[in-house]
Protein backbone atom coordinates (compact mmCIF):
# COMPACT_ATOMS: atom_id res chain seq x y z
CA UNK A 1 0.00 0.00 0.00
CA UNK A 2 1.47 3.32 -1.05
CA UNK A 3 1.06 6.14 1.46
CA UNK A 4 1.39 9.64 0.20
CA UNK A 5 3.17 12.00 2.62
CA UNK A 6 2.30 15.66 2.83
CA UNK A 7 4.87 18.36 2.42
CA UNK A 8 4.62 19.35 6.10
CA UNK A 9 5.99 15.95 7.13
CA UNK A 10 2.87 14.37 8.62
CA UNK A 11 1.41 11.04 7.54
CA UNK A 12 -1.95 9.23 7.80
CA UNK A 13 -2.45 6.29 10.13
CA UNK A 14 -3.03 3.10 8.09
CA UNK A 15 -5.55 1.99 10.72
CA UNK A 16 -7.87 5.00 11.02
CA UNK A 17 -6.43 7.67 8.61
CA UNK A 18 -5.72 10.15 11.40
CA UNK A 19 -2.91 12.62 10.51
CA UNK A 20 0.15 11.78 12.61
CA UNK A 21 3.58 13.43 12.94
CA UNK A 22 6.22 12.03 10.58
CA UNK A 23 8.16 10.48 13.48
CA UNK A 24 5.07 8.93 15.15
CA UNK A 25 5.43 5.30 16.20
CA UNK A 26 1.96 4.64 17.63
CA UNK A 27 -1.51 5.97 16.77
CA UNK A 28 -3.14 7.16 19.96
CA UNK A 29 -6.64 6.81 18.50
CA UNK A 30 -6.78 3.24 17.19
CA UNK A 31 -3.55 1.74 18.57
CA UNK A 32 -1.91 1.03 15.23
CA UNK A 33 1.83 0.46 15.68
CA UNK A 34 3.44 2.01 12.60
CA UNK A 35 6.81 0.28 12.98
CA UNK A 36 5.38 -3.18 13.77
CA UNK A 37 2.58 -2.62 11.21
CA UNK A 38 -0.02 -4.01 13.64
CA UNK A 39 -2.95 -2.74 15.71
CA UNK A 40 -2.69 -2.83 19.47
CA UNK A 41 -5.66 -3.25 21.81
CA UNK A 42 -5.76 0.08 23.59
CA UNK A 43 -8.41 0.85 26.17
CA UNK A 44 -9.49 4.30 27.16
CA UNK A 45 -9.22 5.03 30.85
CA UNK A 46 -12.59 4.63 32.62
CA UNK A 47 -14.60 7.73 33.24
CA UNK A 48 -14.21 9.13 36.70
CA UNK A 49 -17.12 8.19 38.92
CA UNK A 50 -18.71 11.15 40.56
CA UNK A 51 -18.74 11.19 44.32
CA UNK A 52 -22.07 11.08 46.15
CA UNK A 53 -25.32 9.22 45.56
CA UNK A 54 -26.28 8.00 42.12
CA UNK A 55 -29.76 9.50 41.59
CA UNK A 56 -32.43 7.51 39.79
CA UNK A 57 -34.26 9.88 37.47
CA UNK A 58 -38.03 10.03 37.06
CA UNK A 59 -39.51 9.23 33.67
CA UNK A 60 -42.52 10.88 32.05
CA UNK A 61 -44.40 7.66 32.66
CA UNK A 62 -43.58 7.89 36.37
CA UNK A 63 -45.01 11.41 36.64
CA UNK A 64 -48.09 10.57 34.56
CA UNK A 65 -48.75 7.44 36.64
CA UNK A 66 -48.57 9.43 39.88
CA UNK A 67 -50.86 12.12 38.47
CA UNK A 68 -53.46 9.71 37.14
CA UNK A 69 -53.34 7.65 40.33
CA UNK A 70 -53.82 10.74 42.51
CA UNK A 71 -56.84 11.90 40.47
CA UNK A 72 -58.42 8.43 40.64
CA UNK A 73 -57.80 8.28 44.40
CA UNK A 74 -59.50 11.66 44.88
CA UNK A 75 -62.49 10.47 42.83
CA UNK A 76 -62.78 7.29 44.93
CA UNK A 77 -62.63 9.39 48.09
CA UNK A 78 -65.53 11.59 47.00
CA UNK A 79 -68.11 8.96 46.00
CA UNK A 80 -69.54 6.89 48.83
CA UNK A 81 -69.84 3.43 47.26
CA UNK A 82 -66.27 3.08 45.86
CA UNK A 83 -64.99 4.63 49.08
CA UNK A 84 -66.91 1.99 51.06
CA UNK A 85 -65.53 -0.84 48.92
CA UNK A 86 -61.94 0.43 49.15
CA UNK A 87 -62.28 0.91 52.91
CA UNK A 88 -62.43 -2.87 53.33
CA UNK A 89 -59.11 -3.13 51.52
CA UNK A 90 -57.70 -0.75 54.14
CA UNK A 91 -59.29 -2.78 56.95
CA UNK A 92 -57.59 -5.92 55.61
CA UNK A 93 -54.23 -4.11 55.45
CA UNK A 94 -54.78 -2.68 58.94
CA UNK A 95 -55.53 -6.01 60.61
CA UNK A 96 -52.73 -7.72 58.68
CA UNK A 97 -50.37 -5.15 60.17
CA UNK A 98 -51.47 -6.09 63.68
CA UNK A 99 -51.10 -9.79 62.90
CA UNK A 100 -47.65 -9.51 61.29
CA UNK A 101 -46.31 -7.38 64.15
CA UNK A 102 -47.71 -9.86 66.64
CA UNK A 103 -46.02 -12.79 64.87
CA UNK A 104 -42.73 -10.87 64.70
CA UNK A 105 -42.76 -10.57 68.49
CA UNK A 106 -43.63 -14.22 69.03
CA UNK A 107 -47.42 -14.15 69.44
CA UNK A 108 -49.41 -16.07 66.81
CA UNK A 109 -52.28 -13.95 65.45
CA UNK A 110 -55.05 -14.07 62.86
CA UNK A 111 -56.78 -11.02 61.28
CA UNK A 112 -60.52 -11.04 60.64
CA UNK A 113 -63.41 -8.76 59.71
CA UNK A 114 -65.98 -7.62 62.26
CA UNK A 115 -69.20 -8.02 60.27
CA UNK A 116 -71.44 -7.11 63.22
CA UNK A 117 -70.06 -3.66 64.06
CA UNK A 118 -67.86 -2.99 61.04
CA UNK A 119 -64.11 -2.73 60.82
CA UNK A 120 -61.90 -5.63 61.81
CA UNK A 121 -60.21 -7.32 64.71
CA UNK A 122 -57.07 -9.40 65.20
CA UNK A 123 -57.11 -12.39 67.51
CA UNK A 124 -53.72 -13.17 68.99
CA UNK A 125 -52.16 -15.06 71.88
CA UNK A 126 -51.04 -12.90 74.76
CA UNK A 127 -48.13 -15.21 75.55
CA UNK A 128 -44.92 -14.89 73.53
CA UNK A 129 -43.56 -18.10 72.03
CA UNK A 130 -39.71 -18.13 72.01
CA UNK A 131 -39.63 -20.23 68.83
CA UNK A 132 -41.30 -17.46 66.82
CA UNK A 133 -39.32 -14.46 68.05
CA UNK A 134 -36.08 -16.45 67.73
CA UNK A 135 -36.96 -16.82 64.05
CA UNK A 136 -37.08 -13.01 63.86
CA UNK A 137 -33.62 -12.77 65.43
CA UNK A 138 -32.27 -15.27 62.88
CA UNK A 139 -33.88 -13.39 59.99
CA UNK A 140 -32.42 -10.02 61.09
CA UNK A 141 -28.99 -11.64 61.61
CA UNK A 142 -29.23 -13.07 58.09
CA UNK A 143 -30.00 -9.60 56.68
CA UNK A 144 -26.97 -8.18 58.49
CA UNK A 145 -24.80 -10.96 57.02
CA UNK A 146 -26.10 -10.31 53.50
CA UNK A 147 -25.25 -6.61 53.89
CA UNK A 148 -21.85 -7.14 55.50
CA UNK A 149 -20.19 -5.25 52.61
CA UNK A 150 -22.94 -2.65 52.28
CA UNK A 151 -22.46 0.21 54.76
CA UNK A 152 -25.98 1.55 54.15
CA UNK A 153 -27.52 -1.84 54.86
CA UNK A 154 -25.46 -2.23 58.04
CA UNK A 155 -26.48 1.23 59.24
CA UNK A 156 -30.11 0.15 58.85
CA UNK A 157 -30.25 -3.46 60.00
CA UNK A 158 -27.89 -3.35 62.99
CA UNK A 159 -29.94 -0.60 64.74
CA UNK A 160 -33.14 -2.48 63.81
CA UNK A 161 -31.73 -5.62 65.44
CA UNK A 162 -30.82 -3.71 68.61
CA UNK A 163 -34.15 -1.86 68.85
CA UNK A 164 -36.05 -5.10 68.26
CA UNK A 165 -34.14 -6.83 71.05
CA UNK A 166 -34.84 -3.96 73.47
CA UNK A 167 -38.57 -3.82 72.65
CA UNK A 168 -38.97 -7.59 72.64
CA UNK A 169 -37.52 -8.03 76.12
CA UNK A 170 -38.97 -4.88 77.68
CA UNK A 171 -42.50 -6.23 77.69
CA UNK A 172 -43.76 -3.19 75.75
CA UNK A 173 -43.93 -4.83 72.33
CA UNK A 174 -47.73 -4.69 72.50
CA UNK A 175 -47.49 -0.92 71.88
CA UNK A 176 -45.81 -1.50 68.52
CA UNK A 177 -48.32 -4.24 67.70
CA UNK A 178 -51.11 -1.74 68.44
CA UNK A 179 -49.57 1.02 66.32
CA UNK A 180 -48.74 -1.23 63.38
CA UNK A 181 -52.38 -1.43 62.34
CA UNK A 182 -52.32 2.15 61.10
CA UNK A 183 -48.56 1.97 60.62
CA UNK A 184 -48.83 -0.92 58.16
CA UNK A 185 -51.34 1.10 56.13
CA UNK A 186 -48.61 3.70 55.59
CA UNK A 187 -46.04 1.02 54.79
CA UNK A 188 -48.28 -0.40 52.06
CA UNK A 189 -49.00 3.10 50.72
CA UNK A 190 -45.26 3.84 50.53
CA UNK A 191 -44.57 0.55 48.73
CA UNK A 192 -47.43 1.08 46.25
CA UNK A 193 -46.34 4.62 45.37
CA UNK A 194 -42.73 3.44 45.03
CA UNK A 195 -43.88 0.70 42.66
CA UNK A 196 -45.93 3.24 40.70
CA UNK A 197 -42.84 5.40 40.22
CA UNK A 198 -40.49 2.62 39.13
CA UNK A 199 -42.88 0.41 37.18
CA UNK A 200 -40.55 -2.60 37.31
CA UNK A 201 -41.94 -6.11 36.74
CA UNK A 202 -45.29 -4.79 35.53
CA UNK A 203 -46.92 -6.46 32.56
CA UNK A 204 -49.47 -3.79 31.63
CA UNK A 205 -49.16 -0.03 31.30
CA UNK A 206 -52.14 0.66 33.56
CA UNK A 207 -50.52 -1.23 36.47
CA UNK A 208 -48.53 1.84 37.53
CA UNK A 209 -51.52 4.19 37.84
CA UNK A 210 -53.44 1.48 39.74
CA UNK A 211 -50.60 1.14 42.24
CA UNK A 212 -50.49 4.92 42.61
CA UNK A 213 -54.28 5.08 43.04
CA UNK A 214 -54.26 2.51 45.85
CA UNK A 215 -51.32 4.15 47.60
CA UNK A 216 -52.78 7.65 47.44
CA UNK A 217 -56.24 6.41 48.44
CA UNK A 218 -54.84 4.94 51.65
CA UNK A 219 -53.12 8.23 52.50
CA UNK A 220 -56.19 10.34 51.68
CA UNK A 221 -58.48 8.00 53.64
CA UNK A 222 -56.18 8.09 56.68
CA UNK A 223 -55.75 11.87 56.46
CA UNK A 224 -59.54 12.45 56.41
CA UNK A 225 -60.05 9.98 59.26
CA UNK A 226 -57.35 11.65 61.38
CA UNK A 227 -58.64 15.14 60.60
CA UNK A 228 -62.16 14.16 61.72
CA UNK A 229 -60.86 12.69 64.98
CA UNK A 230 -59.00 15.95 65.62
CA UNK A 231 -61.76 18.43 64.82
CA UNK A 232 -65.12 16.62 64.91
CA UNK A 233 -66.26 15.87 68.51
CA UNK A 234 -69.02 13.59 67.25
CA UNK A 235 -66.59 11.36 65.36
CA UNK A 236 -64.25 11.26 68.35
CA UNK A 237 -67.12 10.28 70.65
CA UNK A 238 -68.16 7.43 68.34
CA UNK A 239 -64.54 6.30 68.05
CA UNK A 240 -64.08 6.14 71.81
CA UNK A 241 -67.48 4.60 72.61
CA UNK A 242 -67.97 1.61 70.32
CA UNK A 243 -71.18 -0.39 70.94
CA UNK A 244 -69.21 -3.64 71.23
CA UNK A 245 -66.93 -2.15 73.90
CA UNK A 246 -63.81 -2.62 71.76
CA UNK A 247 -61.00 -0.14 72.51
CA UNK A 248 -59.51 1.31 69.31
CA UNK A 249 -55.81 1.68 68.60
CA UNK A 250 -55.33 5.41 69.14
CA UNK A 251 -57.29 5.19 72.37
CA UNK A 252 -55.02 2.39 73.64
CA UNK A 253 -51.95 4.51 72.90
CA UNK A 254 -53.61 7.54 74.50
CA UNK A 255 -54.33 5.56 77.69
CA UNK A 256 -50.78 4.18 77.86
CA UNK A 257 -49.04 7.54 77.49
CA UNK A 258 -51.58 9.30 79.74
CA UNK A 259 -52.04 12.28 77.44
CA UNK A 260 -54.78 14.77 78.19
CA UNK A 261 -56.21 14.16 74.71
CA UNK A 262 -55.50 11.94 71.72
CA UNK A 263 -54.27 14.99 69.78
CA UNK A 264 -50.48 14.37 70.19
CA UNK A 265 -50.86 10.85 68.80
CA UNK A 266 -53.11 12.06 65.97
CA UNK A 267 -50.73 14.89 65.03
CA UNK A 268 -47.86 12.41 65.00
CA UNK A 269 -49.79 10.06 62.71
CA UNK A 270 -50.82 12.94 60.43
CA UNK A 271 -47.14 13.89 60.11
CA UNK A 272 -46.30 10.32 59.07
CA UNK A 273 -49.06 10.45 56.45
CA UNK A 274 -47.58 13.66 55.02
CA UNK A 275 -44.08 12.17 54.89
CA UNK A 276 -45.11 8.91 53.19
CA UNK A 277 -45.03 10.15 49.55
CA UNK A 278 -41.70 11.86 50.22
CA UNK A 279 -40.29 8.58 51.56
CA UNK A 280 -41.44 6.79 48.39
CA UNK A 281 -39.80 9.40 46.15
CA UNK A 282 -36.51 9.40 48.08
CA UNK A 283 -36.43 5.59 48.21
CA UNK A 284 -36.71 5.50 44.42
CA UNK A 285 -34.25 8.32 43.70
CA UNK A 286 -31.55 6.79 45.90
CA UNK A 287 -32.33 3.11 45.46
CA UNK A 288 -28.84 2.47 44.03
CA UNK A 289 -27.49 3.30 47.48
CA UNK A 290 -29.55 0.53 49.06
CA UNK A 291 -28.34 -2.11 46.63
CA UNK A 292 -24.71 -0.98 46.53
CA UNK A 293 -22.28 -3.70 47.52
Amino acid sequence: MDIELKDDGDKPCPGCAKRLPADAVLCTDCGYHLQAASKLNLQKPPDKVKDGPQIQKFTKRSWSSLGIGLVLALILSVFQFPKFVMSYFIILVHETGHALASWVFGSPALPQFNFQYGGGITRHLLKQEPLYYMATYIFLAWLIYLNRKNIIGLLVFIPVFIVYAIINHSGQHHLLVTFMGHGFELVIAIIFIYRAIGGTSMEYRFDQPIYAMCGFFILIYDAIFTFKLLYDPGVEHMYRNRPDGHVNDFEKLYDFFSFDTMNPILYFFFTLISLSPIISILAYRYKKWWFAG
